[in-house]
């Protein structure tokens, strides 16, 4: 593993078309695993787990082009900023490692 002497951390953040369409996506993730009642997200092996995540995320990402086809559509590449600020309420984390340490 790579260790780095400079490491700058930035934030993905979306503005309110962004957060919309996160809300929307968030309200049908939490009717999905109410169903649950097993709780055999905890119990199965972690690749069937990634591997019913990739498809249902695909499955509901369709699902919300339909239902909410002008929310999702609206958001273009100029709804997203890259900032240093409120690093954890960013949609993602982005580190540009410079320097890398002498192993």
């Amino acid at each position: 593993m790579t260790s780095f002497k400079d490491v700058t951390l930035y934030a993905l953040q979306g503005n309110s078309k962004v957060h919309q369409f996160q809300d929307i996506r968030e309200h049908h993730i939490r009717n999905i695993f109410k169903w649950d009642i097993l709780n055999l997200r905890q119990r199965l092996p972690k690749r069937l787990l990634q591997f019913s995540f990739d498809v249902g995320g695909q499955l509901l990402k369709s699902f919300i082009s339909i239902t909410s086809r002008d929310v999702m559509y609206a958001i273009t590449v100029s709804d997203f900023q890259i900032t240093e600020k409120q690093l954890n309420r960013g949609l993602d984390l982005i580190g540009i490692c410079r320097v890398p340490l002498d192993t």
